[in-house]
């Protein structure tokens, strides 16, 4: 998925993201290849219902280097289900290898 994204490198396969309620959270340095996976899965769920998805970028109280992405779907943060999407497909998508 991230082949074509310059700069961007998939993480190790011995690395597991997690994705839940909260979205994806981790350390900044390694966010930028799941921050691109997510945009795809919103563009995909845009497509489907054609309407805005927004993709989210968080922060707020956490250490500086302790960042997030999250997926809010027609005004939902969309943790928990994203329309047809549940967490284990997008943790699936989060965590899958480029072949």
């Amino acid at each position: 998925i991230c082949a074509g994204h310059r700069g961007i490198r998939p993480i190790g396969d011995e690395v597991r993201f997690s994705y839940g309620t909260a979205g994806c959270r981790d350390h900044a340095g390694r966010l930028p290849f799941v921050v691109f996976r997510m945009g795809d899965l919103a563009a995909l769920r845009a497509r489907a219902v054609e309407k805005a998805i927004e993709v989210m970028l968080t922060a707020s109280h956490n250490p500086e280097e302790d960042n997030g992405v999250k997926i809010v779907d027609q005004g939902r943060i969309a943790g928990w289900r994203i329309g047809v999407t549940t967490v284990s497909q997008n943790y699936a998508l989060v965590n899958a290898t480029d072949d």
